[in-house]
């Protein structure tokens, strides 16, 4: 679980849209079936995890990224998941599987693996589209080609085409 220490952490935006979403979903979806409570917890959290994703990561007015940024997107997703399951029985918490694989790759330095194994591609990071990977490679490379760390830069940028030349 996400334990007591979670709570001071997540940003309270993020707490109280999941005690609102929770209270929605149990008060004026009360006499509905489970199956349509779940239903209505996988769309909702559907929609965060894209938001999240290509909403905030991805959005074009953002030209780049550094990783604590990740780091901290990470976080959240790891909350939202937990709280999916919870809410859920389980069942979206699958909602979250691109952005968090995908994350996963980048800050557990597992762009190699990725690149060159088309089982682990499959078995750890089935949900990882390579261009969505790769325009995050590339806004990290932009961040740091801003403050003129060329390594930090050129890494980002090798890792980027690693990506882009796998093929699904």
């Amino acid at each position: 679980g996400a334990g007591a220490g979670a709570a001071s952490t997540t940003p309270t935006h993020l707490v109280e849209l999941m005690r609102w979403l929770a209270d929605v979903v149990e008060s004026v979806l009360a006499l509905l079936k489970e199956k349509t409570k779940v239903g209505t917890y996988q769309r909702a959290f559907g929609y965060i995890a894209n938001h999240m994703l290509y909403g905030t990561l991805l959005v074009k007015d953002e030209p780049s990224l550094n990783l604590k940024a990740l780091q901290n997107v990470k976080a959240e997703v790891d909350f939202l998941s937990e709280k999916a399951r919870e809410n859920s029985r389980g069942q979206a918490a699958s909602a979250f599987d691109e952005i968090n694989q995908t994350l996963t790759v980048i800050l557990n330095e597992a762009v190699v693996e990725y690149t060159t194994s088309t089982s682990v591609r499959a078995g750890k990071f089935p949900a990882v589209k390579p261009a969505t990977l790769a325009a995050l490679f590339e806004k990290l490379a932009r961040f740091h080609a801003g403050r003129q760390e060329h390594e930090l830069t050129q890494r980002y940028t090798r890792q980027k085409e690693a990506v882009l030349r796998v093929r699904r």
